[in-house]
Protein backbone atom coordinates (compact mmCIF):
# COMPACT_ATOMS: atom_id res chain seq x y z
CA UNK A 1 0.00 0.00 0.00
CA UNK A 2 1.52 3.42 -0.37
CA UNK A 3 3.22 4.23 2.44
CA UNK A 4 1.45 7.87 3.06
CA UNK A 5 -1.99 5.53 3.81
CA UNK A 6 -0.08 3.40 6.74
CA UNK A 7 -1.83 4.37 9.75
CA UNK A 8 0.16 6.14 12.76
CA UNK A 9 -1.66 6.88 15.94
CA UNK A 10 -4.57 5.38 14.62
CA UNK A 11 -4.87 7.38 11.28
CA UNK A 12 -3.14 6.84 7.65
CA UNK A 13 -0.27 9.04 7.70
CA UNK A 14 -1.68 11.51 5.18
CA UNK A 15 -4.86 12.29 7.02
CA UNK A 16 -2.52 14.00 9.80
CA UNK A 17 -0.92 16.10 6.64
CA UNK A 18 -4.05 17.45 5.90
CA UNK A 19 -5.44 17.77 8.95
CA UNK A 20 -2.18 20.20 9.46
CA UNK A 21 -2.90 21.91 5.83
CA UNK A 22 -6.57 22.56 7.04
CA UNK A 23 -5.57 24.19 10.46
CA UNK A 24 -3.24 26.90 8.77
CA UNK A 25 -5.99 27.75 6.21
CA UNK A 26 -4.91 26.13 2.98
CA UNK A 27 -8.18 25.82 1.15
CA UNK A 28 -6.82 23.52 -1.84
CA UNK A 29 -4.02 20.53 -2.14
CA UNK A 30 -2.32 18.82 -5.30
CA UNK A 31 -1.45 15.59 -4.20
CA UNK A 32 1.12 14.31 -6.89
CA UNK A 33 0.52 10.37 -7.00
CA UNK A 34 2.34 7.09 -9.10
CA UNK A 35 -0.13 5.26 -10.93
CA UNK A 36 0.41 2.30 -8.29
CA UNK A 37 -0.68 5.20 -5.93
CA UNK A 38 -3.27 6.87 -7.69
CA UNK A 39 -6.53 4.95 -7.07
CA UNK A 40 -5.56 4.08 -3.55
CA UNK A 41 -4.91 7.14 -2.42
CA UNK A 42 -7.57 8.76 -4.76
CA UNK A 43 -9.92 6.25 -2.48
CA UNK A 44 -9.11 8.26 0.59
CA UNK A 45 -8.75 11.59 0.03
CA UNK A 46 -11.51 12.53 -3.21
CA UNK A 47 -13.82 14.62 -1.95
CA UNK A 48 -11.64 16.57 0.27
CA UNK A 49 -13.46 15.57 3.62
CA UNK A 50 -13.38 15.81 6.28
CA UNK A 51 -10.56 18.30 6.18
CA UNK A 52 -12.51 21.06 4.63
CA UNK A 53 -10.15 21.16 1.72
CA UNK A 54 -10.47 20.85 -2.33
CA UNK A 55 -8.16 17.88 -3.56
CA UNK A 56 -7.10 17.12 -7.21
CA UNK A 57 -4.70 14.74 -8.41
CA UNK A 58 -1.81 15.09 -10.97
CA UNK A 59 0.00 12.20 -12.03
CA UNK A 60 3.59 11.49 -12.46
CA UNK A 61 5.11 9.01 -14.85
CA UNK A 62 7.44 7.82 -14.77
CA UNK A 63 8.64 9.14 -11.02
CA UNK A 64 11.84 11.56 -12.64
CA UNK A 65 12.69 13.06 -9.02
CA UNK A 66 10.78 15.65 -6.74
CA UNK A 67 11.29 18.91 -8.25
CA UNK A 68 9.78 16.35 -11.59
CA UNK A 69 7.26 15.69 -9.35
CA UNK A 70 6.53 19.35 -8.66
CA UNK A 71 6.87 20.80 -11.96
CA UNK A 72 3.47 18.26 -12.67
CA UNK A 73 1.26 20.64 -10.47
CA UNK A 74 2.25 23.36 -12.19
CA UNK A 75 -1.53 23.87 -13.79
CA UNK A 76 -2.91 23.27 -10.30
CA UNK A 77 -0.89 26.43 -8.74
CA UNK A 78 -1.10 28.46 -11.40
CA UNK A 79 0.76 32.14 -11.01
CA UNK A 80 -0.22 31.59 -6.62
CA UNK A 81 2.84 30.99 -3.97
CA UNK A 82 2.42 27.45 -2.78
CA UNK A 83 3.88 24.96 -0.24
CA UNK A 84 5.44 21.73 -1.25
CA UNK A 85 5.08 19.09 1.84
CA UNK A 86 5.79 16.09 1.38
CA UNK A 87 3.56 13.54 2.92
CA UNK A 88 5.76 11.50 4.96
CA UNK A 89 7.21 14.77 6.79
CA UNK A 90 6.02 16.18 10.17
CA UNK A 91 7.17 19.45 12.44
CA UNK A 92 6.67 19.96 15.92
CA UNK A 93 4.48 23.39 15.86
CA UNK A 94 2.73 23.07 12.91
CA UNK A 95 3.14 25.11 9.66
CA UNK A 96 1.55 28.45 11.18
CA UNK A 97 5.00 29.96 11.80
CA UNK A 98 6.64 29.34 8.57
CA UNK A 99 3.55 30.30 6.31
CA UNK A 100 3.56 33.61 8.27
CA UNK A 101 7.28 34.14 7.71
CA UNK A 102 6.81 33.60 3.96
CA UNK A 103 4.21 35.83 3.52
CA UNK A 104 5.65 38.43 4.99
CA UNK A 105 8.83 38.27 3.77
CA UNK A 106 9.97 39.28 -0.08
CA UNK A 107 11.80 35.31 -0.92
CA UNK A 108 11.81 33.38 -3.96
CA UNK A 109 11.56 30.87 -1.74
CA UNK A 110 12.15 29.66 2.14
CA UNK A 111 12.70 26.41 3.07
CA UNK A 112 12.32 24.59 6.82
CA UNK A 113 15.38 23.56 8.13
CA UNK A 114 16.91 21.91 10.91
CA UNK A 115 20.03 21.29 12.54
CA UNK A 116 21.03 17.47 12.86
CA UNK A 117 23.42 15.19 14.25
CA UNK A 118 24.08 13.62 10.85
CA UNK A 119 23.96 15.90 8.18
CA UNK A 120 25.73 13.30 5.28
CA UNK A 121 22.06 11.81 5.29
CA UNK A 122 20.31 14.82 4.51
CA UNK A 123 20.06 17.61 1.29
CA UNK A 124 22.23 20.19 3.35
CA UNK A 125 22.47 24.42 2.83
CA UNK A 126 24.47 27.13 3.23
CA UNK A 127 23.51 30.15 4.83
CA UNK A 128 24.17 33.55 4.84
CA UNK A 129 22.20 35.26 7.76
CA UNK A 130 18.45 33.48 7.21
CA UNK A 131 19.29 33.45 3.13
CA UNK A 132 20.51 30.12 1.78
CA UNK A 133 23.88 30.47 -0.87
CA UNK A 134 24.29 27.03 -1.09
CA UNK A 135 23.05 23.57 -1.26
CA UNK A 136 24.11 20.08 -1.00
CA UNK A 137 22.69 16.68 -1.71
CA UNK A 138 23.69 13.73 0.79
CA UNK A 139 27.31 15.62 1.27
CA UNK A 140 30.66 13.56 2.11
CA UNK A 141 31.98 16.35 4.32
CA UNK A 142 28.84 18.66 4.86
CA UNK A 143 29.29 22.29 4.68
CA UNK A 144 26.58 22.62 7.55
CA UNK A 145 24.53 20.93 10.32
CA UNK A 146 21.21 22.91 8.61
CA UNK A 147 19.12 19.57 6.91
CA UNK A 148 17.06 20.20 4.33
CA UNK A 149 13.47 18.94 5.44
CA UNK A 150 10.43 18.34 3.45
CA UNK A 151 8.66 21.23 3.60
CA UNK A 152 9.30 24.46 1.47
CA UNK A 153 6.98 27.78 0.18
CA UNK A 154 7.93 28.47 -3.42
CA UNK A 155 6.62 31.51 -5.52
CA UNK A 156 5.92 30.33 -8.99
CA UNK A 157 9.30 31.03 -10.05
CA UNK A 158 10.69 27.56 -9.16
CA UNK A 159 8.91 26.32 -12.26
CA UNK A 160 11.07 28.31 -14.53
CA UNK A 161 14.24 26.58 -12.49
CA UNK A 162 12.72 23.71 -12.93
CA UNK A 163 12.55 23.71 -16.78
CA UNK A 164 16.47 25.15 -16.70
CA UNK A 165 17.89 22.11 -14.65
CA UNK A 166 19.28 19.41 -15.92
CA UNK A 167 19.00 15.39 -14.26
CA UNK A 168 21.38 14.70 -11.78
CA UNK A 169 23.41 11.77 -12.19
CA UNK A 170 21.03 9.27 -11.51
CA UNK A 171 18.96 10.61 -13.80
CA UNK A 172 16.24 12.43 -11.87
CA UNK A 173 15.55 16.39 -11.53
CA UNK A 174 16.39 17.15 -7.81
CA UNK A 175 14.83 19.63 -5.91
CA UNK A 176 18.00 20.89 -4.16
CA UNK A 177 19.25 22.09 -8.44
CA UNK A 178 15.96 23.86 -8.87
CA UNK A 179 16.12 25.69 -5.33
CA UNK A 180 20.10 26.56 -6.22
CA UNK A 181 19.15 27.65 -9.49
CA UNK A 182 16.41 30.15 -7.94
CA UNK A 183 19.22 31.21 -5.56
CA UNK A 184 21.24 31.99 -8.17
CA UNK A 185 18.70 33.69 -10.54
CA UNK A 186 15.48 34.53 -9.19
CA UNK A 187 15.97 36.32 -5.36
CA UNK A 188 16.88 35.17 -1.93
CA UNK A 189 15.64 31.87 -0.57
CA UNK A 190 15.02 32.27 3.09
CA UNK A 191 15.96 29.08 5.89
CA UNK A 192 13.39 28.79 8.49
CA UNK A 193 15.37 27.20 10.85
CA UNK A 194 13.13 24.67 13.38
CA UNK A 195 14.45 23.95 17.10
CA UNK A 196 11.57 21.29 17.47
CA UNK A 197 10.73 17.90 16.85
CA UNK A 198 10.83 16.81 13.15
CA UNK A 199 10.44 13.55 11.46
CA UNK A 200 10.63 12.11 7.83
CA UNK A 201 8.67 8.95 8.44
CA UNK A 202 10.39 7.73 5.18
CA UNK A 203 11.65 4.78 6.75
CA UNK A 204 10.59 2.27 9.33
CA UNK A 205 12.73 3.33 12.57
CA UNK A 206 11.48 7.57 11.88
CA UNK A 207 7.84 5.72 11.05
CA UNK A 208 7.57 4.54 14.42
CA UNK A 209 9.54 7.45 15.44
CA UNK A 210 6.56 9.48 14.32
CA UNK A 211 4.26 7.16 15.93
CA UNK A 212 5.71 7.89 19.07
CA UNK A 213 5.40 11.72 18.50
CA UNK A 214 1.93 11.35 17.28
CA UNK A 215 0.22 9.43 20.20
CA UNK A 216 2.07 11.47 22.87
CA UNK A 217 -0.37 14.17 21.46
CA UNK A 218 -3.97 12.07 21.79
CA UNK A 219 -5.72 12.10 25.25
CA UNK A 220 -6.84 8.99 27.22
CA UNK A 221 -10.05 7.53 25.88
CA UNK A 222 -11.77 4.69 26.82
CA UNK A 223 -15.03 3.05 24.35
CA UNK A 224 -14.60 -0.89 24.10
CA UNK A 225 -14.38 -2.64 27.13
CA UNK A 226 -11.92 -3.00 29.95
CA UNK A 227 -12.15 -5.69 32.66
CA UNK A 228 -11.26 -4.29 36.18
CA UNK A 229 -8.13 -7.14 35.99
CA UNK A 230 -6.56 -5.08 33.64
CA UNK A 231 -3.89 -1.75 34.66
CA UNK A 232 -3.85 0.67 32.96
CA UNK A 233 -1.12 3.08 33.14
CA UNK A 234 -0.31 6.74 30.92
CA UNK A 235 -2.85 7.53 27.93
CA UNK A 236 -3.92 4.88 26.11
CA UNK A 237 -7.19 5.27 23.70
CA UNK A 238 -9.21 1.80 24.04
CA UNK A 239 -11.38 1.82 20.37
CA UNK A 240 -15.44 1.64 20.24
CA UNK A 241 -15.70 -2.45 20.45
CA UNK A 242 -12.06 -3.24 21.94
CA UNK A 243 -12.19 -5.71 24.76
CA UNK A 244 -9.03 -5.73 26.76
CA UNK A 245 -8.83 -8.68 29.86
CA UNK A 246 -6.16 -9.16 32.31
CA UNK A 247 -3.69 -7.73 30.39
CA UNK A 248 -1.61 -4.29 31.28
CA UNK A 249 -1.96 -1.30 28.83
CA UNK A 250 1.03 1.62 29.50
CA UNK A 251 0.40 4.88 27.46
CA UNK A 252 0.90 6.27 25.00
CA UNK A 253 -1.08 3.56 22.91
CA UNK A 254 -3.92 3.26 20.57
CA UNK A 255 -6.47 0.35 20.58
CA UNK A 256 -8.24 -0.05 17.46
CA UNK A 257 -12.03 -0.70 17.07
CA UNK A 258 -13.24 -4.33 17.47
CA UNK A 259 -9.63 -4.92 18.99
CA UNK A 260 -9.44 -7.85 21.51
CA UNK A 261 -6.14 -7.74 24.29
CA UNK A 262 -6.41 -10.98 26.59
CA UNK A 263 -3.39 -11.38 28.87
CA UNK A 264 -1.05 -9.86 27.21
CA UNK A 265 1.01 -5.87 27.94
CA UNK A 266 0.46 -3.45 25.60
CA UNK A 267 2.47 -0.70 25.22
CA UNK A 268 4.43 2.14 25.29
CA UNK A 269 4.58 3.48 22.01
CA UNK A 270 2.04 1.24 20.20
CA UNK A 271 -0.81 1.48 18.00
CA UNK A 272 -3.07 -1.46 17.04
CA UNK A 273 -4.69 -1.63 14.48
CA UNK A 274 -8.72 -2.37 14.76
CA UNK A 275 -9.79 -6.15 13.94
CA UNK A 276 -6.53 -7.43 16.24
CA UNK A 277 -6.10 -9.89 18.15
CA UNK A 278 -3.06 -10.09 21.08
CA UNK A 279 -3.19 -12.70 23.45
CA UNK A 280 -0.45 -13.27 25.90
CA UNK A 281 2.01 -11.18 24.21
CA UNK A 282 3.89 -8.28 24.73
CA UNK A 283 4.16 -5.49 22.21
CA UNK A 284 6.23 -1.68 22.65
CA UNK A 285 7.35 0.68 19.97
CA UNK A 286 5.32 -0.55 17.49
CA UNK A 287 2.71 -0.56 15.13
CA UNK A 288 0.27 -3.47 14.27
CA UNK A 289 -1.96 -3.03 10.61
CA UNK A 290 -5.44 -4.22 11.06
CA UNK A 291 -6.60 -7.67 11.36
CA UNK A 292 -3.21 -8.83 12.54
CA UNK A 293 -3.11 -11.77 15.23
CA UNK A 294 0.02 -11.99 17.41
CA UNK A 295 -0.30 -14.65 20.20
CA UNK A 296 3.08 -15.47 23.10
CA UNK A 297 6.11 -13.24 21.37
CA UNK A 298 7.30 -10.51 22.92
CA UNK A 299 7.97 -8.11 20.15
CA UNK A 300 9.31 -4.66 19.85
CA UNK A 301 10.50 -2.11 17.15
CA UNK A 302 8.14 -3.65 14.75
CA UNK A 303 5.80 -2.93 11.97
CA UNK A 304 3.55 -5.40 10.87
CA UNK A 305 1.27 -5.17 8.15
CA UNK A 306 -2.35 -6.18 8.12
CA UNK A 307 -3.95 -9.33 7.79
CA UNK A 308 -1.03 -11.47 9.79
CA UNK A 309 -0.37 -14.25 12.39
CA UNK A 310 2.45 -14.11 14.43
CA UNK A 311 2.68 -17.00 17.07
CA UNK A 312 5.57 -18.47 19.35
CA UNK A 313 6.79 -19.24 22.99
CA UNK A 314 6.47 -16.21 25.12
CA UNK A 315 10.26 -16.90 25.75
CA UNK A 316 10.61 -15.30 22.15
CA UNK A 317 11.07 -11.78 21.32
CA UNK A 318 11.49 -10.24 17.78
CA UNK A 319 12.42 -6.92 17.15
CA UNK A 320 13.43 -4.55 14.27
CA UNK A 321 10.77 -6.28 12.70
CA UNK A 322 8.91 -5.15 9.17
CA UNK A 323 6.38 -7.94 8.08
CA UNK A 324 4.47 -7.64 4.88
CA UNK A 325 0.72 -7.96 4.70
CA UNK A 326 -0.95 -11.32 4.63
CA UNK A 327 2.32 -12.92 6.32
CA UNK A 328 2.48 -16.18 8.53
CA UNK A 329 5.39 -16.20 11.57
CA UNK A 330 5.36 -19.01 13.45
CA UNK A 331 7.87 -20.38 16.24
CA UNK A 332 8.13 -23.83 18.05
Amino acid sequence: RPKALLPVAGRPFLDWVLRELSAIGIQAVCIVVSPRCRQPIADFASGGKPWRLTVEFALQDPPLGLAHATAMAREFVADDPFLLYLGDNLVEGGLAPFVAAFAAGNCAASIIVKSVPNPCDYGVVVTDGEQIVRLVEKPSVPPSSLAITGIYAFTPCIFDAIEAIEPSARGEYEITDAIQYVVDHFGPVSAFTVSGYWVDAGRPATFLEANHYLLQALPASRQGAVDAQTTITGAVTVSEGATVTTSRLVGPAWIGEGAVVENATVGPNVSLGPGCRVKQARLQDAVILENTTISGLHIQDALVGADCLLCGPQSTMLAELLIADCSVVKFR
